[in-house]
């Protein structure tokens, strides 16, 4: 924003391959659910628009959104928001916490929304251009451990997305399945056949056996280290997505979900109560009894192990 703000009017020189909205495989009529923002070369805001409900006021941010949402409307969902589908109406029914609410919902992208949130929020002159900008500068906004462990934790898929775009405009690569092929080639030769759409997970095209996973957790720790790897994953009982879950006076499970309807993965580290460290990835598919079932198995199971070696 410093950097914008720095100059009366920017031009913005974008790719001509147009990257798709949605991966390969995602659920259509998840659009309306934060988990599955759009995603494009130039995310903002999180291509999320959050609301929030204080006593009775009602907070829309970005701000430029106010007009286009509704609130105490009836068929809001059951998560309380909804949204037109390929269209930035939002309705809201905040009346089940008349205390507090909070909700975001991705809104539908284009690049004129795109120059319409910058103006409005620099109050600036943005424009496309066709120039081609030569030897052009990169800049390094968050440091990569910061980014990881907030993807990693939280299981946020558009900056996993992001990551994957970025990562393919840097090797030469307008578009993501040429890079993909680029990397199982370089990268991951060494694993099996397995089935790589996207950048998130949340395409069940996605095939991959858990040895593998265990196999790329490896490369991980050759790469980054154990302690590295210990501050950018979820911790079992204290942060991310498994802060309800293998908690113990001494942290022993390190690692990173995965979940869709039906399904539940957990892959990572775990720490024997001998001190010994282990790599695991645990797959769970087709099940029809709720998540937490499954997730209170597993906990069974895991704590087991770590006790009996």
């Amino acid at each position: 924003l410093n950097l914008l703000d720095r100059n009366d009017s920017v031009n913005i020189a974008w790719p001509k391959t147009e990257i798709e909205k949605y991966g390969h495989g995602w659920a259509w009529d998840d659009y309306k659910y934060d988990y599955q923002a759009v995603r494009n070369w130039w995310p903002i805001y999180g291509n999320r628009v959050t609301i929030l409900k204080e006593e009775d006021s009602l907070a829309v941010t970005p701000t430029f959104f106010e007009d286009f949402v509704e609130a105490n409307q009836e068929g809001a969902g059951g998560n309380g928001t909804d949204r037109e589908v390929n269209y930035n109406l939002f309705k809201v029914n905040p009346t089940k916490d008349t205390a507090k609410f909070e909700e975001s919902i991705p809104f539908e992208f284009s690049k004129d929304l795109l120059i319409q949130l910058l103006s409005d929020t620099l109050k600036k002159d943005f424009r496309f251009t066709d120039q081609i900008i030569i030897n052009p500068d990169t800049l390094f906004s968050q440091s990569i451990d910061d980014v990881l462990s907030l993807m990693m934790k939280v299981s946020d898929n558009l900056i996993s997305e992001q990551m994957l775009i970025l990562s393919a405009w840097k090797h030469g690569y307008t578009s993501i399945n040429p890079f993909i092929k680029h990397a199982r080639l370089i990268w991951l030769s060494d694993l099996n056949d397995f089935v790589w759409v996207d950048g998130s997970g949340l395409s069940r095209y996605n095939l991959i056996a858990p040895v593998d996973q265990v196999r790329l957790l490896k490369k991980a720790h050759e790469e980054f280290g154990l302690e590295r790897l210990k501050n950018i994953l979820a911790v079992g009982g204290e942060s991310g997505t498994i802060k309800d879950w293998y908690a113990a006076e001494e942290p022993y499970i390190y690692a990173k979900t995965g979940t869709l309807s039906n399904n539940h993965n957990l892959s990572g580290f775990m720490k024997t109560r001998s001190g010994k460290w282990m790599i695991f990835s645990f797959m769970n598919n087709h099940y029809t009894v709720p998540t937490d079932t499954v997730k209170t198995e597993m906990q069974k199971l895991l704590e087991g192990i770590r006790d009996s070696y």
